[in-house]
């Protein structure tokens, strides 16, 4: 079902301060949204989202789906994949981004390779990828290059070459602790080293990606070659474990030289909230409360697309600047 809506996040007060932040009550205003149930014979759990001019792109892995809405009304525009092994199949898509002339670039790692669709859900290529099967983020650099993070104690930031076929371990650009083994055990203690690695990309424009550390504070720019500037300067609640966590960065978008940090579970915000910052300096500019809660975002210069999952279902939104 989709709810059209033209109400802003809040009438009260355009601006409050809170655990050091400079929060903007009424950026935003939710356009339309579609809410996704068991019943929901399109969508079974999706899980990412991207938006292009036209349409918002959603990945939809337990479907081996991608189901293409228009981003003025929230109806399908196109659908594209089936489960399985063979051309045009999925087995396990993991992430979407945009390619060259606005096409889409459908990761699947259960199969080794990249698919390329056209803006209209047309099948246009696959490429064999040489990464592993947990990759999860990606974000494009200059020259045809990828910076993927992968769920992998080895590699879990790559730099994937133009080919797709090899990659490299980079370093991160903050410092992270190596995974401990257990005394007496061949196994690991990987808090420390999953609190600091754990990370989400997208591209930034001109060969470079923003990225930020999903379970402790810190976003970085980086190109193919160094590390562009860093920035720690809102602080996190004291997180106990991971178990606890009670900030999570759990999406990143960027529009012309504002980057977006959405995130799970701040404060009074509860999942409501997304940082800004400049790319050229990496200076904090203010944060946004958001209509309702995220669990991912994907935006352009025209607004944010937003995925919500719940234990129930899911919903997808889309939310325009307000003008104020």
């Amino acid at each position: 079902m989709i709810v059209a809506a033209t109400t802003a996040c809040s009438s009260q007060s355009d601006r409050i301060l809170e655990d050091g932040r400079s929060i903007r009550r009424s950026a935003l205003r939710e356009v339309w949204r579609r809410a996704v149930d068991s019943d929901d014979t399109l969508f079974a759990i999706p899980s990412k989202i991207l938006l292009l001019e036209n349409d918002v792109v959603v990945l939809d892995p337990a479907a081996a789906r991608v189901v293409a809405l228009s981003r003025s009304s929230g109806r399908m525009s196109w659908a594209f994949g089936v489960s399985g092994s063979g051309p045009g199949e999925m087995r396990t898509p993991s992430e979407i981004i945009e390619g060259p002339g606005g096409h889409v670039l459908v990761f699947d790692p259960g199969n080794g390779k990249v698919i390329e669709l056209s803006d209209g859900g047309r099948l246009l290529s696959e490429r064999t990828i040489g990464t592993g099967a947990n990759l999860r983020s990606v974000c494009g650099l200059g020259g045809g290059a990828l910076l993927g993070y992968q769920l992998d104690l080895i590699n879990p930031l790559t730099l994937i070459a133009p080919t797709y076929l090899t990659s490299r371990a980079v370093p991160f650009p903050w410092k992270v602790a190596p995974p401990i083994q257990k005394v007496g055990s061949g196994s690991f203690d990987l808090g420390e080293f999953v609190r600091e690695t754990q990370s989400v990309l997208t591209a930034a424009g001109r060969g470079k990606c923003f990225l930020a550390r999903q379970t402790s504070n810190g976003v970085a720019l980086v190109d193919s070659s160094r590390v562009l500037w860093t920035n720690n300067a809102i602080k996190a609640p004291p997180l106990d474990s991971l178990r606890s966590t009670t900030s999570t960065a759990i999406a990143v978008a960027v529009v012309g030289d504002t980057a977006m940090v959405a995130y799970h579970g701040i404060g009074k915000r509860r999942g409501r909230l997304i940082d800004l910052y400049s790319i050229k300096s990496g200076t904090y500019l203010e944060s946004w409360e958001t209509p309702t809660p995220m669990s991912w975002i994907s935006a352009n210069r025209d607004g944010i697309a937003v995925l919500r999952s719940t234990g129930s279902g899911a919903s997808l939104s889309f939310w325009s600047f307000d003008a104020k």
